[in-house]
């Protein structure tokens, strides 16, 4: 597991044969590559700062996300 000071995971899991996504800024939908590790088939742990995000998987509407203190998960 990668240390990342100040920085939330965030286990992101693809579902319906999605195998790429895309991290977003929450405010302007700006694509940028946040600190990530793969965990298992289909699943990679994101660090992010606390903040508006988006998950956007090719051929789908962005999914909104908002980081705030812990770890979670969600499927996209």
């Amino acid at each position: 597991m990668l240390a990342r000071s100040g920085l939330i995971p965030i286990e992101i899991t693809l579902s319906g044969g999605a195998n790429a996504f895309d991290v977003l800024d929450g405010e302007n939908l700006v694509k940028f590559d946040p600190p990530m590790e793969r965990t298992a088939t289909g699943t990679l742990k994101v660090y992010l700062k606390p903040g508006l995000y988006a998950i956007r998987v090719p051929g789908r509407q962005p999914t909104p996300m908002r980081v705030l203190g812990e770890a979670f998960g969600v499927t996209v």
